[in-house]
């Protein structure tokens, strides 16, 4: 199966990327996988990797709107700014939705535990003797 991964032509980013993939391409041809709980990386083949301007490619865009409509929701209702636009928070929950962690799919966003409650996401915290990143 050919793979692209199409990026926003952004060349700060550039180099960290290119490098990124060919780190983890580097470690699958030598054994070395690292492991992945929440995905699914089948690095059987090279994939390709292309940076393009998004005002040319429509799936970037999508990708923009995707992204803005999560910040959005999450800036108000973190903030508490404003009231919150019902329509917003059913898009948000939306695309929580077709998150697929078993299958390596959906949306990837960075939220700390406070800030996913307030937004009224549930939140699975680990037991403290679990978890490795609370000190």
């Amino acid at each position: 199966m050919c793979v692209a991964s199409i990026h926003d032509k952004q060349l700060q980013y550039g180099a960290i990327l290119t490098d990124a993939k060919a780190l983890m391409e580097d470690l699958t041809r030598r054994g070395n996988t690292l492991p992945a709980p929440f995905s699914d990386y089948n690095l059987s083949s090279v994939a390709e990797l292309r940076f393009v301007d998004s005002t040319s490619e429509i799936c970037l865009q999508a990708a923009d709107l995707l992204a803005g409509c999560a910040m959005r929701f999450a800036r108000d209702a973190i903030g508490r700014r404003r009231k919150l636009s019902p329509a917003l928070r059913d898009a948000f929950f939306a695309l929580l939705g077709l998150t697929d962690e078993f299958q390596g799919r959906g949306i990837n966003l960075v939220f700390t535990y406070a800030a996913l409650e307030r937004m009224g996401v549930p939140v699975f915290r680990l037991p403290a003797w679990l978890d490795l990143d609370n000190d």
